[in-house]
């Protein structure tokens, strides 16, 4: 595996492990009798956490990565827009 291949894995786990709990908590949230207002703070917590930031960094750095690498090879003529 290549480094850029590993970065975009860590970055890929990153982001699915976030999804996976938001689905975990919004399958609690309709759950009959749960604490909804915890709920929703475990979910802003979530996405606006350590967690969430760095699942972001991790994907950025990894775009920025593929986009150097594709333009080292002459494959993308913009990679800006990313």
């Amino acid at each position: 595996m290549t480094p850029l291949e590993t970065n975009l894995a860590a970055a890929l786990r990153a982001n699915s492990v976030l999804r996976l709990q938001a689905e975990r908590l919004i399958g609690e949230y309709v759950e009959p009798g749960c604490d909804r207002a915890a709920i929703i703070n475990d979910l802003i917590h979530l996405f606006d956490g350590p967690r969430q930031r760095e699942a972001k960094q991790l994907a950025e750095e990894a775009l920025d990565e593929a986009g150097e690498s594709a333009k080292s090879r002459g494959r993308l003529r913009a990679i800006d827009s990313w």
